[in-house]
C-alpha cells in the first residue's frame, strides 16, 4: 500500500509544475510505442532511480488494470 501512496504523492508534485507535459512523459515511458505501458517499461523506465529499486512494478499495473 504505501509503494501506491508514494506513486500518488508523486503524481501529486508533478502536478504542480505547470511545464509538465504528461503526454511527452508517457512516450518517455512507452519506450516501444506500443500506445500503453507495460510493467516492463516502467520498470527499464526507473531501473536507474534508487527510490524504484525492488519495486514490483507488475503489481502496479495490474492494480491500475483493476479486474482487467
Amino acid at each position: 500500500m504505501a509503494s501506491f501512496v508514494n506513486i500518488n504523492y508523486q503524481k501529486k508534485l508533478l502536478s504542480y509544475h505547470g511545464s509538465f507535459k504528461p503526454m511527452e512523459f508517457f512516450r518517455e515511458l512507452d519506450s516501444d510505442q506500443q500506445g500503453f505501458l507495460t510493467s516492463a517499461s516502467l520498470a527499464s523506465y526507473f531501473a536507474q532511480d534508487e527510490d524504484f529499486t525492488n519495486f514490483d512494478f507488475e503489481s502496479l499495473v495490474k492494480y491500475w488494470n483493476g479486474s482487467e
